[in-house]
């Protein structure tokens, strides 16, 4: 849970990089293609990694219940969404 936790956190954290102003809920939020594709890829990847029984054993992983899953991407979600929340405090000073 802590592996995935960090992977997605770090791919959320791209976003919260684009910009010094809060990019969350705006149209900037879906401007960089690149990006956009990086995080499908990299989640892509690590739901590979968690779901394919055959991977498994390389990445010594086990299978998470989707309790769990859910607490993973919200964790991961909720780091960006404080340090969004940070720079919009931070803009207004």
């Amino acid at each position: 849970m802590a592996f995935a936790t960090l992977c997605l956190s770090r791919l959320f954290h791209g976003f919260s990089c684009k910009s010094q102003r809060p990019v969350l809920l705006t149209k900037r939020f879906w401007n960089n293609r690149w990006l956009l594709g990086a995080f499908a890829a990299g989640a892509c990847l690590l739901a590979a990694v968690l779901l394919v029984p055959a991977l498994a054993p390389l990445f010594q992983v086990t299978a998470l219940p989707a309790d769990l899953l859910g607490a993973v991407v919200g964790l991961s979600f909720g780091s960006m969404a404080v340090i969004q929340a940070l720079k919009a405090v931070r803009v207004r000073d």
